[in-house]
């Protein structure tokens, strides 16, 4: 099992910004609510970094992280309405 990590200052602006923060990302994946675990799109400009799609209240959110062993540093958070089409409203 992986552990989870992230910055606090940047999982403030995320729930003031979003409404969702990194804690409810790690809980929805423990639920069962990955989508997909992706290379990061961005390889040339994020070349450290993945992607986890993980949907939270019927919508796909974007969630970049960096691996190192087992721990996930959890970058940031994207809600993504074009994933959300692609994955969640078939």
């Amino acid at each position: 099992m992986n552990e989870y990590r992230r910055n606090e200052d940047k999982d403030r602006e995320l729930i003031l910004r979003h409404g969702i923060g990194f804690q409810q990302v790690v809980e929805a994946v423990n639920d069962g609510m990955l989508i997909a675990d992706l290379e990061q799109p961005l390889r040339q400009r994020y070349p450290n970094q993945r992607l986890m799609i993980v949907a939270i209240a019927g919508y796909a959110v974007d969630v970049p992280y960096v691996e190192d062993g087992d721990i996930r540093f959890l970058k940031t958070l994207v809600p993504n309405r074009k994933h959300t089409a692609r994955y969640l409203r078939k």
